[in-house]
Order: C-alpha cells, then structure tokens, then sequence
C-alpha cells in the first residue's frame, strides 16, 4: 500500500528502485497536440509520461500504464514505445510510467473478464503524438552524454563512466586514443560485384568474436577528440572504445548492402542539376585515382542507369537533375558539400554494358553518409542506434584501431580490491 497524500513519483519510490525513479524524465502531451488524419478534434485527453533516458540505469524493461487511474496493459502502444527508443536510443532496456487521463465514454472496458485490457477512442493518434515527444526527448537526453572536449586529457587517462560513479583507467596513452582515427579501408570485397556476394563478404570479413553482430553494448559515454568522437561501449563485462567517425562509414556501408532498395526518401526542396554539380569539382579525382568520366559522361550515365537508381537505392534522376537522395542512417543527413563525389562514384560504379558494381556503390554511399568528425550530438545518437540493431564490426576496424578493447571489467575490479 501507498500513501493516498503521497505524489506519484514518491510512490513510484516505494515500488521500484528509488535511484531508477529518480532518473526519470518526464513529458506531457495532450489534445491540443495532434489532430486525426481526418482533421477531426481528439477529446480532450492528457498524457503524463514518467521515462527512462541516457543516464537512467534499467535491468528489465517494463510499461506501466494507467487509464483514468486504472492499471491496464496495451501491447499495442508498449510496441509503438518500443520502437521509438530503438530509433532514438542506444538504451537497450527502458522503464515508462504512463498516466492516460480521457473521457470515460471514450474507453471501452468490456475486453478481457480481468478488465486488464482496454479500448482507447484514437489510441493511434494519441500513442503517435506520444511517441514524437518521447523520440524527441530521448534525442536531447543523449546530449549530457558528449563530453565537450576536443584534446585527450592532458595526463594520457580516460574518464568513462563504469556504473554509478565516475572512474579512470590509467595506462591509457593519448595516442592511443587516436590511433584508431586512421582512414584505412574496410574490408577488401574488390573480388565482389553483387549485393548477395558484398552481404557474405561483410559477414566472413567480420573481426573475430563479432560474427554474430556487435548489438548487445551498453553506451559508457561518449567524448570528442581533436580528430572526431569516440564511444565507450560496454560488451558484457569488456569496456571498448570506437571511433565513431570510422565506424559510421563501415556501418553505411553494410546497411547500403542489406537493406539496398528498402530506404525512405530524402527529398531535394530544390532539384540540382547534376552536370552542374559535378563542373564544380574541378579536377575530379576518385578512391581509384583521377576519373576517366567527364561531368557530361557521368551525367548521361546517371541518367540513362535512372531506373536502376530508382529501384536499388530511391534515386530519383530525372531530366539531368537529382530529386531525391535514399535515406541510409535514418535521419542523419549527409553534409550536402560530398553529393558531387557521391554522384561521380556511382557513374563510376555503373559498367560499359550497364551492370552495376554493388562494392563500388556500396562505398560511394558510405563515404557520403558517415558521419563527419564535426557530428552533432543527436547525429551521434543515431549511429548508436542503428548499430545496435545490426552492425558486423570487421577485422580491419580492430587492425586499424578504430574499434579496440580497452579494459575486462573483471579484472579492472579485482585491482581495484587489491589496491
């Protein structure tokens, strides 16, 4: 039993763990927000969301939903919370009080003999404006986690969060903090030319002990380097250190190759014209070395290949121009100054009989979206994300330092013991 005076949150307090609570941020939204698709006005309802952020520590996850003061499941909107912190968050588990207030003519009861279930009249709009406060709360609590730093500590150690408090592992030194900046290539799939063969490729080509993905971290933190930003990522008991900038590339690189064709659109508000795009570049020179295409050539390749473009990636190229751009890291948009050696690269990619070279345009792609040393904070938080839900790191990142093991845990705290 709780105390009928007591606030919510301090009876929240009394059932779960009172640290998790008070990690909880809280978002509201109510009628005024959102109308149906008809245009027709909601009843006056209200929303008061109790959630779990960047910095809240979850063991399980877990809704509590309460309509008009009754407690009910929905699994209905508990997918839809689901789903929102897959797209917004690195959390990999998550704890949300949720308190719907509506008329009572507007829910039906009569679902289940337990009345454990119930009926809300424009549950989709409602769960659909809480959701877009929830992604856009998830998004501003990933700031906090970016430590505004721009040179490693000046005594060579790193500090990252390992549970509650903050420690430092020393031994660590400074250099080798950016070793894994270095802009070597992925992985050598020149022997590929299909996106069946490039996808076997990336799963072969994995770093050892990461053939089964890399999805299951935890984010420590994340701090910024002269030369980008790296991530703390907890495996288990193994803390990890990944250089963000280097990683992007390699993950628009395998998301290009599974899910080619699958892309929401990006729409250009302006159409660019493409051989004028590409007279810009001056002298144009590729991965490959200095380009045989001309801007003329490279734009009658793009527009003759408009179908293909069309049908693996959502280009669209009409009328010499460039209308829409696929969607790759779902919703960190690229920096427009790269689209004239993105357009150039996938000319190149195109054979003299018109066969496409899914490695080359593959690469086009993932040297255009990954993310810039200079990301934001939000553009970070998406690449955490999208990682978490398929990423195969490959040898090369571990040879190149991108991606290396900083410390076992295990072992971090038996020292710690004996100290």
């Amino acid at each position: 039993m709780t105390p009928s005076a007591a606030t919510r949150l301090a009876n929240m307090k009394r059932l779960y763990n009172p640290v998790l609570v008070g990690s909880l941020g809280t978002i509201e939204v109510t009628s005024s927000d959102l109308k149906t698709d008809t245009g027709e006005e909601v009843p006056n309802f209200t929303v008061t969301a109790h959630v779990s952020a960047g910095a809240s520590v979850v063991h399980r996850t877990e809704l509590v939903l309460m309509v008009n003061r009754r407690l009910v499941s929905c699994a209905f909107m508990k997918r839809a919370i689901q789903t929102t912190y897959q797209q917004a968050s690195a959390l990999q588990k998550w704890f949300v009080v949720l308190e719907l207030t509506v008329p009572p003519e507007c829910v039906d009861v009569n679902l289940h003999p337990t009345k454990e279930e119930v009926a809300v009249l424009h549950l989709p709009a409602i769960t659909e404006a809480l959701c877009a406060a929830l992604r856009a709360h998830l998004l501003a609590a990933a700031a906090p986690l970016v430590a505004k730093r721009t040179v490693p500590p000046a005594s060579g150690a790193l500090r990252v969060r390992t549970d509650h408090t903050t420690q430092t592992l020393p031994g660590l030194p400074a250099k080798r903090l950016c070793r894994e900046l270095s802009d070597a290539d992925r992985v050598p799939l020149e022997d590929v030319h299909d996106f069946e063969g490039v996808k076997r490729k990336i799963r072969l080509a994995a770093a050892r002990g990461f053939r089964e993905g890399f999805t299951e971290f935890t984010v420590v933190g994340v701090t910024r380097v002269k030369r980008g930003a790296l991530a703390i990522l907890q495996l288990q008991s193994e803390l990890y250190q990944l250089a963000l900038h280097t990683a992007s590339r390699e993950l628009a690189y395998q998301r290009v190759a599974e899910y080619h064709g699958r892309f929401e659109e990006l729409r250009l508000e302006h159409p660019v014209c493409i051989q004028s795009l590409l007279s810009a570049l001056g002298e144009i020179v590729t991965q490959d070395g200095p380009s045989d295409l001309s801007p003329e050539d490279a734009s009658q390749v793009l527009e003759g290949q408009a179908g293909v473009l069309q049908q693996e990636f959502g280009m669209e190229v009409a009328g010499g121009r460039l209308h829409s751009l696929p969607d790759v890291m779902g919703g960190a948009l690229p920096r427009p100054r790269g689209l004239p050696r993105l357009l150039l690269a996938l000319a190149g990619a195109f054979g003299g009989d018109g066969s496409l070279d899914a490695h080359k345009a593959c690469q086009a792609f993932a040297a255009f979206f990954a993310v810039p040393p200079d990301s934001s904070d939000a553009e970070l938080q998406v690449v955490l994300s999208l990682m978490k839900r398929r990423f195969h790191p490959s040898q090369t990142l571990l040879d190149g330092g991108a991606l290396c093991k900083l410390t076992d845990l295990k072992k971090l705290y038996t020292v710690f013991e004996r100290c």
